[in-house]
């Protein structure tokens, strides 16, 4: 689909030599500007999912149905050039030349002789804090430099910043999701939404929420770089931190590791609300440990989590973020409370299954069937159960141990899942295979589950209409797919 080696642009202006990059929407090239005889980098605007090529290289749609949608696309390819092409900081990438040619949109830039900072790390492991903090500060003052301009990148990341060889110097590139606003903070275009799980916070995964001016996002994404820098792991999706926290490694500062957890705070209003705040808290006097590689389980970690008030159920978390967290600097007393009220708690919810389970309704042996569990299940009418979303009531098939077992309707009574009904499949008491799920809030999911949670399907946002279909990550959470508007129409990708 590509341009082939040797294509000419711009009558002869400029000559392709191969690709150094591709995405969904993007094709970029090594190039040389025969006029000036130096190398340069072309990005040609290029929807693969909508696109084709001809012999002549130009583009051409799948569908003409395609059409409106290519054309807004290609509209916001070319502002974002013409946007980065106002920026003037060592730390963004320079654009040169904008024009359109076969068919479709180019725009000429810089090309970066070096490697991005996943490379880096991929080739020579972690890197000492005073070096990892070097390069995040440049980076940070690229993004304040942007933000100033009311402009947000929305995709940084350590592929997204690209290390000159000639002066170590970091680079801010990729500007394909950024989004610029106006004066009073609104956003002047129509966000093309994206996600890099383990770098993107949980308000990217809800297509719309960034109608405001929100540096705090960016904040989130450079604390997350730094976190892969100086322990050569991707950090967990913003779903996990939700869920069960973030461990950080014993062998960074205290004043590091505490800015990252802020930066990475899953709530914005909890996260610095500027990067020049973010960046004040880090230290370049860190442990140093240069031959500190890849972690493994021999590395002695100390864990800090940031817990939230509830467990949110799938998508829920995208609109409901009123989460409490310990902080760091939690003394031993306070999690020797916490410890005892937990235990506590334990043996109060052990007691009231027990209860609960001696009062479950005795088996009819009019209807039994064996399943292929080799466990007896019968259709009964009614049934209290203890739900993995809390107590709930349950009409349909059960098995010996009065555990959902076939098909059945869970409504849930109590808990913070209050309101929403199961209506689908069930194996011993799990939430397993095809079902149709509604959440209280009137969001909806019909597809399949896998223990307990969302497989493969289609989510539809009730207040919207905006719905995702694909696959789910284990803790429920959007994976690979798409996201489309209430007509039907593409939104944006999730995953590769």
């Amino acid at each position: 689909m590509q341009l082939k080696e040797g294509s000419e642009l711009q009558n002869g202006k400029y000559r392709i030599i191969r690709v150094i990059g591709q995405g969904g929407f993007g094709i970029t090239y090594l190039a040389e500007n025969t006029f000036l005889d130096r190398q340069i980098a072309i990005k040609e605007f290029f929807p693969k999912d909508f696109c084709g090529r001809d012999n002549t290289s130009h583009l051409i749609l799948g569908t003409q149905n395609n059409a409106e949608t290519v054309e807004k696309l290609k509209a916001r390819f070319l502002k974002e050039a013409k946007n980065i092409a106002k920026l003037d900081h060592p730390g963004i990438i320079k654009i040169h030349d904008i024009f359109e040619e076969n068919n479709t949109a180019y725009y000429v830039m810089d090309y970066i002789e070096g490697e991005n900072l996943n490379e880096l790390v991929k080739r020579q492991g972690s890197l000492s804090e005073s070096k990892a903090v070097e390069y995040i500060r440049k980076v940070g003052d690229a993004l304040d430099y942007i933000h100033s301009r009311n402009m947000t990148h929305f995709d940084v990341k350590p592929a997204n910043i690209m290390v000159r060889r000639s002066d170590d110097q970091p680079i801010l590139i990729d500007f394909g999701l950024s989004k610029q606003y106006d004066a009073h903070g609104d956003a002047t275009s129509t966000l093309m939404q994206g996600v890099s799980h383990g770098y993107s916070p949980i308000e990217l995964y809800n297509p719309g929420s960034l109608s405001s001016f929100s540096p705090q996002t960016d904040v989130y994404s450079l604390g997350a770089t730094l976190y892969y820098l100086l322990t050569g792991i991707v950090p967990p999706s913003a779903s996990e931190i939700l869920e069960n926290g973030i461990t950080i490694p014993s062998s960074i500062s205290d004043a590091n590791s505490s800015a990252i957890l802020n930066a990475m705070s899953v709530s914005r209003s909890k996260r610095p609300q500027n990067i020049p705040c973010f960046i004040e808290k880090l230290s370049n006097n860190g442990k140093n440990l240069s031959s500190f590689q890849k972690p493994n389980s021999e590395i002695n970690e100390e864990t800090i989590f940031i817990n939230s008030e509830s467990k949110k159920t799938e998508l829920e978390a995208y609109s409901d973020l009123k989460e409490e967290y310990t902080s760091e600097s939690d003394n031993k007393s306070q999690i020797e409370k916490y410890a005892i009220i937990g235990i506590v708690i334990c043996i109060i919810a052990f007691i009231g299954f027990a209860i609960f389970y001696q009062s479950a309704p005795e088996e009819d042996s009019n209807n039994v069937t064996t399943n292929s569990y080799s466990n007896v299940k019968q259709t009964t009418k009614h049934l209290s159960w203890n739900s993995p979303l809390g107590f709930a009531s349950y009409t349909g098939e059960i098995n010996a141990n009065n555990e959902p077992d076939g098909k059945g309707v869970a409504t849930i009574l109590e808990g913070q899942y209050k309101g929403c009904v199961y209506d689908g499949d069930f194996v011993n008491g799990t939430m397993e295979g095809y079902s149709n799920y509604t959440q209280s809030n009137g969001d909806t999911f019909q597809g399949s589950f896998h223990d307990n949670k969302y497989y493969y399907g289609k989510y539809s946002i009730k207040s919207t209409g905006e719905y995702f279909e694909g696959y789910f990550d284990s803790n429920g959470q959007p994976s690979q797919g798409n996201w489309y508007d209430r007509n039907g129409k593409y939104l944006s990708e999730v995953g590769n």
